[in-house]
């Protein structure tokens, strides 16, 4: 079977966005499958200047074509998010940035063009390089995943226009939550709302199989989309990577008491809640202050460093910006504590971030700051893992000082931990190759 997958994101660019394509090739590849990436020639980042050099080494012996693009992201304005290697030009002063009113109109004019999302301007170039791959011949199956919504709408021209099956991914759902990705509060009913529904039905219509990451996606899906043959929904769940967890070298840990955070923080996913129980835990047991060390390895919006300034001026916070996931995965393995934290909105049941399985699979314990939902019971029975509601900050700071005072006794060594429900990223990239291979021998129910 050979795959043409389109993908914004794709090694060398890192980021969460990048590592799923990435390992389903890694595996794709073992398991002889042919594939070709369609993807952007900006893939050093692919538009947020994340890189990832290591990652190249999964992904070798793949052919991949990249293609320019139009950019939408207009980045000679303070509009996108920083990293920590921005730090200066965040705390600038407001009369050092672009104009109030040049500001909003510049936001007016890219949102208007960019619908379904700021990498429109990617998709003629896809197409005219899509159709190019696809003409050669032996292309059976087009796996198109998102975000962004462009990759989707990419795959579905191009099945269209050419009769290839689709089967087209929703790492994070699209229309249902449309603050998903806008990182703010979102009216569904809104012009703009209702447009990219209607252009999610039509894609989703033309795929062969759509495929979502948790049951509670699904689920999402069945009932927003009730036109949708159930069946044409398959549930492939992230997963962590087994070779970068060995269990006979686990490294030393780390001298202080490490909190670390592994993920971005923006608009309506930002750190208040637990800063809030971190107030009360310093309180309650100032000894926690000589020895606490919260590292936040990720992007970070305006907003969200000025709710850290205090925390960093005090010493207590290290910013450590993007890492790459090898240098990352080494500090999930020798951190005291791991923190994992979603906002208590309804798009967070059915949120499970994609490092949730590496940080059970580390050993490591963990405090996860969580509403209800997929996620708590994806964590709940496994041992070493606190779970709190994110709007009971004096819980949070007694979990957070349980945890304290075992590192403090030195009775917080390596978890052991069943893994055996826990899915691994060969395991994911196995049930990829099966619904492709479904899909590309069940009869079509469109035309060309």
């Amino acid at each position: 079977m050979n795959v043409l997958l389109v993908s914004w994101t794709f090694p060398p660019g890192g980021g969460g966005g990048a590592f799923r394509p990435a390992m389903f090739v890694k595996y794709a590849l073992r398991a002889g499958c042919g594939v070709h990436v369609l993807t952007t020639e900006i893939g050093r980042g692919a538009g947020d200047g994340h890189t990832d050099d290591s990652l190249l080494e999964d992904v070798r012996g793949a052919t991949v074509t990249r293609t320019g693009r139009i950019p939408l992201s207009l980045p000679a304005l303070p509009l996108r998010r920083k990293g920590a290697e921005d730090a200066e030009e965040e705390d600038a002063d407001d009369g050092e940035r672009a104009p109030g009113v040049l500001r909003r109109a510049a936001r007016g004019i890219r949102g208007a063009l960019a619908f379904p999302d700021p990498e429109i301007g990617w998709l003629p170039f896809a197409l005219r390089r899509g159709m190019e791959i696809i003409r050669r011949g032996g292309i059976d199956v087009i796996y198109a995943t998102s975000p962004p919504p462009t990759a989707l709408l990419a795959g579905s021209l191009l099945a269209r226009w050419t009769g290839v099956p689709l089967v087209a991914e929703l790492r994070d759902p699209w229309s249902p939550f449309p603050e998903w990705r806008a990182g703010r509060p979102c009216d569904p009913a809104s012009a703009r709302c209702r447009r990219e529904a209607r252009l999610e039905r039509s894609v989703l219509a033309r795929a062969r199989t759509v495929v979502v990451v948790n049951d509670a996606v699904a689920s999402l899906y069945r009932s927003a989309f009730p036109e949708l043959d159930p069946e044409r929904i398959a549930v492939v769940q992230n997963g962590y990577d087994a070779a970068g967890f060995p269990a006979d070298d686990a490294p030393a840990p780390d001298p202080c008491f490490s909190i670390l955070f592994a993920g971005s923080y923006y608009g309506y996913h930002g750190p208040g809640p637990f800063l809030r129980a971190l107030d009360l835990a310093l309180e309650r047991e100032p000894a926690l202050g000589r020895h606490l060390r919260l590292q936040l390895a990720g992007s970070r919006d305006r907003a969200v460093r000025r709710e850290l300034r205090r925390f960093r001026e005090a010493g207590l916070v290290t910013e450590l910006g993007y890492l790459p996931h090898r240098e990352a995965t080494e500090r999930i393995r020798r951190s005291a504590l791991l923190l994992l934290t979603l906002p208590d909105l309804e798009l967070s049941r059915c949120w499970v971030p994609a490092k949730s399985y590496e940080y059970l699979a580390s050993g490591r314990p963990i405090l996860a700051v969580v509403p209800d939902g997929v996620l708590r019971g994806m964590l709940s029975g496994h041992p070493g893992v606190q779970v709190v509601g994110p709007g009971d900050p004096s819980a949070v700071a007694d979990a957070l000082l349980r945890e304290f005072r075992a590192w403090c006794a030195g009775a917080r060594g390596p978890v052991q931990r069943d893994l055996s429900g826990v899915p691994t990223r060969e395991r994911m990239a196995s049930a990829l190759l099966d619904v492709l291979r479904d899909a590309s021998a069940r009869p079509s129910t469109h035309g060309k």
